[in-house]
């Protein structure tokens, strides 16, 4: 455990260098967004983001407060970071397609050979607002995610994104949402009642790199959830998963693969529900984790071929005709 914190605390360090390295920056203040305000910000927000990608500037600062958006469209290359931790929240009943920020669909969808330069997002707080956006509890408003990172289906390169020291909260849908063709690295990030899912990758010929993932909440769990539905390019299904230390406090590790890889080491997920399947072809290999599983009814493995558990505990309570904590079929 002490030298994955070390090693979290190096990376943080070089980041702050090359944050003091960049040549150019630009405030969002310079462009009308005020913070506290209470207004829709999301013109000012969304010129402030054209203006720095298509004048080449290193980085978009967001001063300290609160900001009050829609849905932004967010381009590949650039670094949008918050100084004293900025809260940006979503304005009141913005709709089921409206992600705050978005790289799916919109003026830089990406679709290129290559893979993108990476967009970089570092010390936000991100707020859904939840209590304002109407009735959702019914998946009435699942793709009205916080952050959306995916380039197009047919897209043979990917779209690479940095998500660095923020904070995820009350939104209807997901923290953090990844789809097809994309390779994303989340490290020192929190999630507290995230309807969906605090991290929920969905698409095929995707990377995702996660270091030191806490999920929580009392009404919704954030948990962490692998559902792949969508295939990248040519087809591809085929995932590759990493994680490093993660916390989820209210249960909800959740694989559904159909073809790749998931490593993890270092998880604790304190309540149910816990699932991985496979699909029989799929590799999930965990080490150094615990896993409190409850009954069968809410812990399941279906498929095993490809599934091993290495130095890991398992915490069970039988159900009331006594069953394991796994359901293996």
């Amino acid at each position: 455990m002490t030298n994955f914190y070390r090693t979290n605390l190096l990376i943080l360090f070089l980041f702050t260098l090359s944050l003091v390295a960049f040549s150019s920056s630009k405030s969002i203040s310079t462009f009308g967004c005020i913070p506290n305000s209470g207004k829709d910000l999301t013109k000012e927000f969304q010129k402030s983001v054209d203006f720095v990608y298509e004048n080449q500037i290193d980085s978009l600062i967001i001063p300290g407060g609160m900001y009050s958006l829609n849905s932004i469209d967010i381009p590949p290359g650039i670094t949008i970071i918050g100084k004293n931790r900025p809260t940006l929240i979503k304005v009141a009943n913005a709709g089921k397609w409206s992600r705050m920020f978005n790289t799916q669909t919109g003026k830089y969808t990406y679709d290129q050979v290559e893979d993108s330069r990476p967009l970089v997002i570092a010390n936000i707080q991100f707020n859904g607002n939840y209590q304002n956006q109407g009735v959702f509890q019914g998946y009435e408003l699942q793709q009205q995610h916080l952050i959306m990172i995916c380039a197009k289906p047919t897209s043979k390169g990917r779209f690479v994104a940095k998500i660095f020291d923020c904070s995820f909260s009350n939104s209807v849908a997901d923290g953090i949402g990844i789809y097809t063709n994309a390779d994303v690295h989340i490290s020192n990030c929190t999630a507290q009642n995230i309807f969906r899912g605090g991290i929920v990758l969905g698409g095929g010929n995707s990377k995702l790199q996660v270091d030191n993932f806490r999920g929580s909440g009392k009404l919704h769990p954030s948990g962490f959830h692998i559902e792949v539905d969508g295939a990248g390019y040519n087809g591809m299904t085929n995932i590759e998963v990493n994680i490093n230390h993660m916390i989820l406090e209210d249960g909800h590790f959740d694989i559904v693969m159909f073809k790749g890889t998931v490593f993890g080491n270092d998880i604790v997920c304190k309540k149910p529900l816990i699932n991985v399947n496979t699909n029989g072809e799929g590799e999930v290999k965990i080490r150094n984790s615990v896993f409190y599983c409850g009954n069968n009814q809410n812990s399941t493995i279906f498929f095993p071929k490809k599934v091993t558990f290495d130095d890991c505990t398992f915490y069970c309570k039988d159900s009331a005709t006594g069953s394991c904590c796994f359901l293996y079929t």
